[in-house]
C-alpha cells in the first residue's frame, strides 16, 4: 500500500478481530486488509470487525492471493487498471 501512496501498518495488535494490514489512502480513505493463504477461512471475530469498519466508511478486504489484491487496488483507485504502478504486488501483511 506504500507503494501506492498509502500509509500502511501491518499490525499485531492485541485486539481479537483487528485486520492484519491497515493504512489510510491518499484522500484520506480508511483501509483494512485481512490477509489469509489460500483457503484460511475468517472467523465471525474477524468479519464482525471488518464488517463494523466498513458500516464507519472504511474501504476492506479478505485477501487471499495477488489477483484479489490487484482488484481490491484497482477497486479504490489505488492500481491503474492497465497494470501501472509498481510491476509487483508486494506480499501484504508482512
Amino acid at each position: 500500500m506504500k507503494a501506492r501512496g498509502c500509509l500502511a501498518w501491518s499490525i499485531e495488535c492485541a485486539v481479537p478481530g483487528f485486520p492484519d494490514v491497515v493504512g489510510v489512502a491518499p484522500g484520506g480513505k480508511f483501509i483494512a486488509i485481512e490477509t489469509k493463504k489460500k483457503g484460511g477461512v475468517v472467523s465471525k471475530v474477524q468479519a464482525g470487525v471488518l464488517a463494523a469498519m466498513e458500516k464507519k466508511g472504511a474501504a476492506c478486504a479478505v485477501i487471499a492471493s495477488r489477483d484479489q489484491a490487484r482488484t481490491f487496488f484497482q477497486h479504490h483507485g489505488l492500481l491503474k487498471p492497465s497494470g501501472g504502478g509498481p510491476r509487483r504486488l508486494e506480499q501484504l501483511g508482512s
